[in-house]
Formats: structure tokens, sequence, C-alpha cells
């Protein structure tokens, strides 16, 4: 997936409501969003990845690479995130607050998140 532009949120991906998203290979890069995230996880949703790589990616807010706001995510085995660029916080992976009750779970057990920036933090 390349080259998904958004006004808000979820350049390449956005993901709300309920559900899973399963990223085992390929690769999500060259997105932009004006908000934040450009795989955005949002609501009910959690995010596993595996393998693969999610890369040089620009969010004018949050979140250049992942914007993660769902009940939880994983990473591991062979998952990339590089070379992407937030304008405030979170070059890489932005992992917000949740107005769900359950706590976030955030889980790295592989994988490698390096070569990203951020302006604020």
């Amino acid at each position: 997936i390349s080259g998904g532009q958004a006004s808000a949120a979820g350049g390449n991906v956005m993901m709300s409501g309920v559900g899973t998203i399963n990223l085992k290979g390929g690769t999500i890069a060259d997105g932009q969003a004006n908000l934040a995230g450009n795989v955005q996880i949002g609501g009910n949703c959690t995010m596993t990845m595996t393998g693969g790589s999610i890369r040089n990616n620009t969010a004018d807010g949050l979140g250049g690479g992942v914007y993660l706001a769902g009940t939880g995510a994983t990473i591991g085995g062979d998952a990339v995130i590089t070379g992407n660029t937030a304008g405030r916080d979170g070059g890489g992976v932005y992992y917000g607050n949740s107005y769900l009750s359950d706590p976030y779970r955030f889980t790295m057990s592989g994988g490698m998140i390096s070569g990203n920036t951020a302006s604020s933090l």
C-alpha cells in the first residue's frame, strides 16, 4: 500500500470500530496524513505486526508511521517501522489515550522501530 493521502488521519490505512489488522508481510509506505497516523488503529481495534514494514510516511501531527488509539498492539518477528516523520509526537509510533475503559496493551517481542523522527518527542 503506497502513496495514500488523508486530510485528517489514516493516510494509507484507517481502521475504526471493531476488528483486527494483521500485517505479516508487504510494505505500507510513502503516505501523507495531515492530522495523524498513516496507519491509524482506533476504537475496539487491535493491530498485530509480525512482518513487513511501515516506512517513509509523514504526518503533520502525531504518529508519522502508526497512530494507535485502539485497545492493543503487538509488534514482533521481522516487523520494521522506519523512516517515518511526525510534525509533533511519535515519529514511528504514537500510542494515544483511549476513550475506552480497558487499558491499552502494547507488546513488542521482536521487530524494529528505528530511524523515525518527531519534532516534539
